[in-house]
């Protein structure tokens, strides 16, 4: 098959949060490229839609990491969500 992206996907398997609509999701990085990346969820993902925005924080030592980044959906699977970098967002 071939491969139409624009920018490589590395493979990931990284812990991370993702805040969207006041509340937090524990969750999986799938892959990962400069401007993308797949987030996988063992448990129910939030029920976002195409186009909502969302922080992910990304853990560090088990610990959230303080700086997080603003998503925007871009696709949506059963257990996964696709999303593409917005900007960076600092946590306060």
């Amino acid at each position: 098959m071939q491969n139409n992206r624009c920018n490589a996907r590395l493979d990931c398997n990284k812990t991370c949060q993702l805040h969207w609509n006041g509340a937090s999701y524990p969750a999986t990085i799938k892959n990962l490229s400069i401007v993308a990346m797949d987030v996988h969820f063992d448990d129910s993902p939030p029920e976002v839609k195409i186009g909502d925005e969302c922080v992910i924080y990304f853990y560090d030592d088990q610990k959230t990491h303080p700086d997080g980044f603003n998503y925007h959906v871009t696709r949506i699977g059963t257990s996964d969500i696709a999303v593409s970098i917005l900007d960076r967002h600092k946590y306060s």
